[in-house]
């Protein structure tokens, strides 16, 4: 019989997978926002490909072509391994991407907003191929026998891949400015829409219409100590019983912080990264954190119990406060830039992301129970 023991890997990674298709789909999100005003315009999709240099074309731009497929490249390796590896591997990611460039190129002739250019294709596809040689030599070892790989085993439970994007949209859910510290889950414009038809009337949203500051800070304390607490009790349902919990909760505060420092950057200037850090923000950082590492210790049931409430908590605390009219002052300085495409997507993130997780771990709970 052959020794399994030396080579247990004998399957694709789902989580490698699973990336290269959201990838993909973020790929297309991108190029195609905002998915309105499609006319036919009477010229050949494939027309771009002899089109002259564009008149326009920043240096940004190009890199930022490049860039934006090195990843689908790289994943497109792994997603491949270890059926398909080394020069086949590269080849067949490249095609993909290539491919995945030119469909996106074709489109745009029908969007009037966007320009097909057969420099951003040709840019696109070499962003492919350098993340698909990058990724060549770095399958096996991150997939099958290296210490990533040894390392997603020690710390993570072996069906965890779909929990752990999860997590990871978390912190893509952070991106998108919010009015609350973690404050995602705000009711879809579509749900009430529907409610104000079925009332005849507009109906108001804000179950508490009087805030004072104070009732503010503790509103903002409770939703960020709520969601900070819940997203990390999400990542404890994915971890191994003997992986160090402290360490886990300290690393996701750090990069939560990190993240929204970023999105502060981003939206509002570097002179504002710490746009975000209020008296509520704070009280509730610390508040999520000392919550999360007391329930890291209780039973997995107990602490799944708690992160469904939790998450539902900053859900209903978000969506029954009146508007904040600082916070609508404050969207009027957004800086959308060049990632203005990017910004649809985040803030559909932002408004599913909750109700993912809690759907995630209720089916997680149902799972558990019938093995």
């Amino acid at each position: 019989m052959p020794n399994t023991a030396s080579n247990p890997r004998t399957q694709a990674s789902p989580l490698a997978r699973l990336a290269f298709a959201c990838m993909a789909l973020v790929i297309v999100y991108a190029s195609l926002y905002p998915f309105e005003g499609w006319t036919d315009t009477g010229i050949a999709p494939w027309a771009f490909l002899t089109a002259p240099w564009p008149r326009y074309q920043t240096t940004f731009d190009m890199a930022t072509n490049v860039v934006a497929y090195v990843p689908l490249g790289m994943l497109g390796v792994f997603a491949l391994y270890p059926r398909v590896r080394r020069v086949g591997a590269v080849l067949l990611a490249t095609l993909a991407g290539a491919a995945l460039s030119f469909s996106m190129e074709a489109l745009q002739t029908y969007l009037p907003f966007r320009v097909s250019s057969n420099v951003d294709f040709a840019l696109n596809t070499c962003g492919s191929l350098l993340g698909a040689i990058v990724a060549a030599p770095l399958a096996a070892p991150v997939l099958d026998r290296g210490p990533l790989r040894d390392l997603r085993r020690r710390l993570f439970e072996p069906q965890a891949s779909w929990g752990l994007l999860i997590v990871l949209a978390w912190f893509a859910a952070q991106l998108f400015p919010q009015a609350l510290l973690f404050g995602t889950g705000e009711a879809v414009f579509a749900l009430r829409d529907l409610v104000d038809a079925i009332a005849g009337e507009p109906v108001n949203w804000a179950l508490l219409p009087h805030v004072g500051p104070e009732d503010m800070v503790v509103a903002e304390a409770v939703c960020a100590a709520s969601a900070l607490s819940g997203a990390i009790l999400l990542l404890m349902q994915l971890a191994r019983a003997e992986a160090p919990r402290s360490v886990f909760i300290a690393l996701f505060v750090v990069s939560a912080v990190a993240t929204r420092c970023f999105a502060s950057a981003v939206a509002f200037g570097i002179d504002n990264v710490f746009a975000w850090d209020t008296p509520g923000a704070r009280l509730g950082l610390a508040a999520g954190t000392v919550l999360a590492l007391a329930c890291s210790y209780a039973p997995r049931g107990v602490q799944r119990s708690f992160a469904i409430g939790l998450l539902s908590a900053a859900v209903a605390v978000v969506n029954i406060l009146p508007e904040n009219p600082y916070f609508a002052a404050t969207l009027a300085g957004w800086q959308q830039g060049h990632w203005i495409n990017f910004n649809g997507l985040l803030h559909v993130v932002a408004i599913g992301w909750p109700y993912l997780a809690i759907g995630y771990l209720l089916m997680h709970r149902h799972s558990t129970r019938a093995l």
